[in-house]
């Protein structure tokens, strides 16, 4: 049987309407709780990884282009684990008072706003600064997405530290929806499954391990769009799941085997909400 699929490109890189001045200057000190003591649901950590790799991916080595806010929007949409997408305002404190005046808006997206040390921040979460907060604009403020363990470093369009001498940001930590116990793999309302992966996964252009190579997925949980069944692998039956991978824009089927899904989900994907490709 022969399997037509049609490529995707993925969104442009950034947004006109977030061309503001966010660029760096000095650190140190603060207060708060700890992740521990979250208050709005329990941090996802997979998540927040997939969120700073793809900032890590992205920024570093960047010079910035006074982009934050369109840096954030981009890595968020692209980590495959934010949906639906963020909507693409026009500078980072319209990001702040937006994400402050929508807690719904933000759970549905799976962040919480939290009060925690800066010292404590954890990977993935997006911190604010205020207009002229720690030497940023005096307009426009600052956003950026924390990206290491230590809270020391975050990325918008660029890589930097985390300035904590000057007060507190708003904290944006992901988190599982009602404090957790949830699998790490489900389908959501826009029909993608969310899931957990191997690192460094080959994309195949058919459902089979002898097919060519297109794309590689590089982070270590993703998103899904569509099942497949193919050859037999490792995993003990037929299912491939089709997404897009890190190095390039093509899509590709990837064996049950190297995600994170149940023996219940990969024998009946269609039950749990996710289409047959090409249906």
């Amino acid at each position: 049987m022969k399997l037509s699929l049609r490529a995707r490109a993925i969104a442009p890189i950034a947004s006109l309407a977030s061309l503001v001045a966010c660029t760096a200057a000095t650190y140190d000190e603060p207060a708060g709780t700890t992740t521990s003591d979250l208050t709005h649901g329990a941090y996802d950590a997979p998540r927040g990884a997939a969120i700073a790799q793809r900032a890590l991916s992205m920024w570093s080595g960047r010079s910035s282009r006074n982009l934050c806010l369109a840096g954030v929007n981009d890595t968020l949409e692209r980590s495959g684990v934010v949906s639906p997408a963020f909507p693409r305002l026009p500078s980072a404190v319209a990001f702040d008072d937006w994400a402050r005046a929508n807690p719904g808006e933000l759970a549905r997206r799976g962040f919480a706003r939290e009060t925690l040390s800066l010292d404590a921040i954890p990977r993935g979460t997006i911190i604010t600064w205020r207009p002229g907060q720690c030497g940023y604009h005096a307009r426009y403020g600052h956003v950026e997405i924390v990206v290491d363990d230590a809270s020391s470093r975050a990325c918008s369009d660029y890589c930097g530290a985390i300035r904590k001498n000057c007060g507190a940001p708003g904290m944006y930590v992901p988190v599982r929806s009602g404090g957790g116990g949830a699998s790490s793999c489900s389908v959501a309302a826009d029909k993608k499954l969310y899931c957990g992966n191997k690192p460094n996964v080959a994309l195949h252009e058919r459902p089979t391990a002898g097919s060519p190579v297109v794309n590689t997925l590089r982070s270590t949980h993703s998103w899904f769009e569509c099942w497949f069944p193919g050859q037999m692998h490792s995993g003990g039956n037929t299912t491939w799941y089709w997404t897009l991978g890190d190095d390039n824009r093509a899509r590709g089927f990837v064996p049950a085997s190297a995600l994170e899904t149940s023996a219940e989900l990969d024998q009946n994907p269609t039950a749990a909400g996710l289409v047959r490709c090409g249906d």
